[in-house]
């Protein structure tokens, strides 16, 4: 599934009223969605719990205007796609690639990156950016720069 374009208001207003409604419910759990049609036919669906709590993360994102694109966590990047999400430049890319920070498989003379492993860099720079911050707000605190 993917929105390619900046969804529109009404679309983001009632998106966020879904995710706030989901976000109510105590901990994901297996859920029935009702579904009208346009022929006015409802449909009852199971959804599992993990798809529940995506499908909670799908909504504040658009409920907050961004555009979505939901992959599956084996999907393989380009190194532009794959710096791109990284916010660095692909030779920054290419040179994390050769010095074996994320792992990669060549197709031809291509780089392909899985796009979990790029999540899990992102989310272990995010942390370590976070302890790094931290740290430095605590130090501050100690010299009493906050005064």
């Amino acid at each position: 599934m993917s929105i390619h374009a900046t969804p529109d208001r009404e679309t983001v207003r009632s998106s966020r009223q879904a995710g706030e409604a989901l976000a109510q419910v105590s901990g994901p759990a297996d859920a029935v969605l009702r579904v009208s049609d346009r022929a006015g036919r409802v449909i009852e669906i199971a959804v599992p719990a993990d798809a529940v709590s995506a499908l909670g993360d799908v909504l504040e994102a658009i409920g907050q205007g961004h555009a979505v694109r939901v992959v599956a966590d084996d999907e393989e990047l380009t190194t532009n796609e794959a710096a791109a999400l990284l916010h660095v430049s692909r030779p920054h890319l290419v040179s994390m690639l050769a010095a074996g920070e994320l792992p990669f498989r060549l197709v031809g003379t291509h780089r392909r990156v899985r796009l979990a492993d790029v999540l899990a860099l992102k989310r272990r720079d995010d942390e370590a950016r976070k302890r790094a911050l931290d740290e430095l707000t605590g130090l501050s605190d100690e010299l009493g720069l906050y005064d």
